[in-house]
């Protein structure tokens, strides 16, 4: 897989990750400022880091808002299936609301 680079971090949020073990493992999540193709859409970049995973890619958007909104509602989905696939569930200061709908 291509690195996508995330560029400059515009937002970030430190989430815990607890496993069915019982061990948690603190995931960053990172939101980079949004970019324009020359001549093009714009794009957001964003990254999940954890020990036990990582995901990192760019949605589209037609402006940079609409970028930055759709990267934060595919990062709440991104979790909800790194959860599901690592067995384990997301918190944010203790609560699994994670703030990001």
């Amino acid at each position: 897989m291509t690195s996508i680079p995330i560029g400059e971090v515009f937002v970030q949020r430190e989430l815990e990750f607890h496993a069915l073990d019982g061990s948690t493992q603190t995931t960053t999540v990172r939101i980079g400022r949004p970019i324009q193709e020359p001549d093009g859409p714009w794009f957001c970049p964003y990254l999940i880091e954890a020990p036990l995973f990582e995901r990192q890619f760019r949605i589209a958007g037609e402006d940079s808002m609409q970028a930055l909104l759709l990267a934060q509602k595919i990062v709440a989905v991104e979790l909800e299936v790194l959860a599901r696939d690592n067995g384990g569930a997301f918190t944010w200061f203790g609560d699994s609301d994670l703030g990001l709908a």
